[in-house]
C-alpha cells in the first residue's frame, strides 16, 4: 500500500458505527484489488467513467480503513450521464425503515465544490430507482487531501422515493449532476446505512508488545490484540529515522500481523501502531519499535518461507474447527478437507521448529481431530469443502456434495503424521493418537472402487 498521510479528518454529522450487525454494509472492503463484484456502471457518451468491465475500480493507495477504496473518476458532458452502483455482497435488498443514515468518507486529490458533486439515488430490488440527490448539499466544504465524512438523511430519499420500494434497497448510485466538462476523482470508502445510536466516543486501548522482524525485502510485525469487541481494525505506522508517523496499512481485528513489503534491503525505520474502533475512535499510537530489512541467506530464507507457511495454518485457521480456510480473503466459514491436510503437517513441523510449543500443538490438533470427528462424512471420507462452524458439507460444484477421496487422502496422511509424531506420554498426546486411529480407520477406501471386483478407487 502506497504511503499516505492523515493530517485530519474532518466529521460531518454523526459517526457511523463501523461494525454494527444491524449496520447496512455497501462496501467496507473488495476481496479483489481491481474492481468491486457487486457493482455496476454505465456511461452514456459524451461523457466519461472509469471502469472495469462494468465494474466499480478498486484503489489500493488511498484508503480510510481496511485494504482498499472505491475510486469515482468521471467527466460529465452535457448531452451524456453516467452511474455507478454499489451493493452489498449478494445484492440483498434492506428495509431502509431501521436505519436514520445514509454515510460514507469521501477523499479528493484535486480542488472540488459543492457543484461539482455527484448525485446519489437509491434502487430497490425491482429495480425502481429514487430521483437524484446531490451530494453537495450535505457537504459544508471539500478539503483537499483529507478524508471527510458524509452523512446524509435518509428521510432525504423518502422524500423522493417515487416508485421505489424503501424497504427493499438493493443498491447505492453515484451519478451525474452538473455538466461541467472537467474530469474529477473522488475515493470512497466505508459506504453504509445506519441509525443514530450506532456511535461512541471512547477509543480502545493501545495495542502493546508490537514487535518486528526485518527481511531480505519486507518487515513483519505482530502485537498483542487489544480485547475488546468494538476493535474494528488496527491501523500500521511507519516513520524514517524518527521523522513523521505515516500510515502505510491496516490490518483485521482478528489478525495482529502486518507484512509491510519495502523492495530494499538495509533500509532502517521505525513501526507504531494504533487500534480504531466500530465509531472510528483510533486509540494512541503504540510504542514504537527500530527494524531493518537485512540479507538473508539459504537457510534464513527457508526459515523465512517456513515461519510464513506455518502461520496460515495457524493463525488464519477458522477459529471453530481449526481447520484450513479455502482462501484469505475469501468465504470466511469455507474450509478445506485437503488443505487441512498439508495444515496438520505445517503444525508438526511448527513444533519441531519451536514455532510453537509442543504441547500447544498437540491440543490444537486435538480440537481439530474432534471437529472431524462429528463431521458430515460419506463412507468415512469428507467432503472437499465443509462449514467450519457446522461441519457440514459446502457442495464443490452441483455433483460434488459428498466424499471426496482424493481430499481425504490428503487428511488422512496429515492425520497419520501426527499420529506418528506425538508419540509422549501426555494425556493430550495419547488422546490424539487414539483418535488419529479412530478416523484413519474409519475411511472405507474400499467403498469407492464402485464394484468388489475393481481394481481402481474412484475419486467420488
Amino acid at each position: 500500500m502506497k504511503t499516505l498521510i492523515i493530517s485530519s479528518i474532518l466529521v460531518l454529522g454523526l459517526t457511523a458505527k463501523f461494525a454494527q450487525a444491524e449496520d447496512y454494509i455497501f462496501f467496507d472492503d473488495s476481496p479483489t484489488s481491481t474492481s468491486y463484484d457487486p457493482s455496476w456502471c454505465f456511461v452514456n457518451s459524451p461523457s466519461l467513467l472509469e471502469r472495469i468491465g462494468e465494474k466499480f475500480p478498486v484503489d489500493e493507495t488511498t484508503v480510510f480503513m481496511g485494504n482498499n477504496s472505491l475510486r469515482l473518476h468521471w467527466t460529465s458532458q452535457a448531452g451524456g450521464n453516467w452511474g455507478a452502483a454499489v451493493a452489498e455482497i449478494g445484492w440483498p435488498g434492506h428495509d431502509l425503515g431501521t436505519q436514520d443514515l445514509l454515510t460514507f468518507w469521501m477523499y479528493s486529490e484535486g480542488v472540488l465544490t459543492n457543484n461539482d458533486l455527484p448525485n446519489i439515488y437509491l434502487e430497490d430490488t425491482g429495480n425502481q430507482k429514487t430521483s437524484p440527490v446531490n451530494m453537495g448539499a450535505f457537504v459544508d466544504s471539500i478539503p483537499m487531501g483529507q478524508w471527510q465524512l458524509v452523512s446524509m438523511p435518509l428521510d432525504t430519499f423518502y422524500a423522493v422515493a417515487g416508485n421505489a420500494n424503501m424497504s427493499s434497497i438493493k443498491t447505492i448510485f453515484y451519478g451525474q449532476s452538473t455538466s461541467d466538462a472537467s474530469e474529477h476523482t473522488l475515493f470512497l470508502d466505508e459506504i453504509r446505512m445506519t441509525s443514530f445510536g450506532n456511535s461512541d466516543t471512547t477509543a480502545p486501548a493501545v495495542p502493546a508488545n508490537l514487535a518486528a522482524v526485518g527481511y531480505d525485502l519486507h518487515v513483519d510485525l505482530s502485537w498483542t490484540p487489544v480485547d475488546d469487541e468494538d476493535v474494528a481494525g488496527y491501523r500500521i505506522y511507519r516513520s524514517n529515522w524518527g521523522g513523521t508517523y505515516s500510515l502505510v496499512g491496516f490490518a483485521q481485528p482478528d489478525i495482529p500481523f502486518f507484512n509491510h513489503f519495502l523492495g530494499e534491503t538495509n533500509l532502517s525505520g521505525f513501526y507504531k501502531v494504533s487500534a480504531i474502533d466500530g465509531s472510528y475512535n483510533e486509540s494512541e499510537l503504540s510504542l514504537s519499535v527500530e527494524v531493518s530489512t537485512q540479507s538473508q541467506d539459504d537457510e534464513a530464507f527457508l526459515d523465512m518461507i517456513q515461519r510464513a507457511t506455518f502461520r496460515y495454518f495457524w493463525d488464519y485457521a477458522h477459529p471453530v474447527s481449526k481447520m484450513a480456510l479455502e482462501r484469505t480473503p475469501g468465504n470466511s466459514e469455507t474450509v478445506t478437507s485437503g488443505g487441512t491436510g498439508f495444515g496438520i503437517m505445517a503444525i508438526v513441523v511448527g513444533a519441531e521448529r519451536g514455532f510453537v510449543s509442543r504441547s500447544d500443538a498437540a491440543s490444537r490438533l486435538l480440537e481439530l481431530f474432534q471437529f472431524l470427528e462429528t463431521a458430515d462424512r460419506f463412507h468415512g471420507a469428507w467432503s472437499h469443502w465443509m462449514d467450519g462452524s457446522t461441519g457440514e458439507v459446502i457442495p464443490f460444484s452441483q455433483y460434488d456434495d459428498g466424499g471426496d477421496l482424493v481430499e481425504t487422502a490428503f487428511l488422512i496422511q496429515g492425520i497419520l503424521a501426527a499420529r506418528n509424531y506425538f508419540d509422549g506420554a501426555d494425556p493430550v498426546e495419547q488422546a490424539l493418537v487414539g483418535l488419529a486411529t479412530t478416523l484413519w480407520e474409519g475411511v472405507e477406501w474400499d467403498w469407492y472402487r464402485r464394484t468388489p471386483t475393481s481394481n481402481f478407487l474412484y475419486w467420488h
